[in-house]
């Protein structure tokens, strides 16, 4: 979604409500603090943050903390994601939706930015 604002165009991504609100830049708009991720930072949320069970192969569990993901120019909030065996961040499990996190370490994946909402 893009809008113009003072004759720039700016670009709008909605964020769940769970976000933690870190600047109030106006009545309007609401800043949110975004952190770039790591596959090894992601590991780390994922085995720290135990969900239900999952029946997706090769997956354990689900982790439910919100993750803005920037794929192929897209940005997608997922807030339930796994990580399987293969190093692949599955965040849209009916769709087989996913990153492979070497290639995003990389810089060769079709995802440039993962970043954990907080």
């Amino acid at each position: 979604m893009w809008e113009k604002e003072r004759g720039r165009i700016m670009e709008t991504i909605k964020l769940p409500e769970s976000a933690k609100v870190v600047k109030v830049v106006s009545k309007t708009f609401k800043m949110k603090e975004l952190k770039r991720m790591s596959k090894d930072e992601l590991w780390t949320i994922y085995k720290e943050n135990i969900g239900k069970k999952c029946h997706y192969i090769d997956v354990n569990h689900y982790c439910t903390i919100p993750l803005l993901i920037i794929k192929q120019g897209k940005e997608i909030v997922t807030q339930k994601w796994g990580i399987n065996f293969k190093d692949e961040l599955i965040l849209n499990f009916k769709e087989n939706d996913y990153v492979d996190l070497n290639l995003y370490e990389n810089g060769k994946s079709f995802c440039s930015n993962i970043y954990l909402i907080k």
